[in-house]
């Protein structure tokens, strides 16, 4: 993943990595396979970039990424 400037940060959501269909159509674990270190600070660097900040987890931008 590319190192960006925080003036540069992405817009869009970090996917959350998940087992493959065929893989998890065969046992009961969890499908999220959860962020590396990297993908969850570039994760949360978006969310210390918002506009919308300090945010309660119900802010409209976060409901419609799919954050919540």
């Amino acid at each position: 993943m590319p190192k960006q400037s925080s003036r540069n940060m992405s817009k869009t959501k970090v996917a959350m990595p998940e087992q493959d269909p065929n893989i998890r159509n065969k046992n009961f674990l969890e499908v999220s396979l959860g962020y590396t270190e990297e993908m969850a600070i570039e994760e949360a660097k978006r969310c210390l970039q918002c506009k919308a900040k300090p945010c309660v987890g119900g802010h409209h931008q976060c409901l419609d990424s799919g954050i919540y």
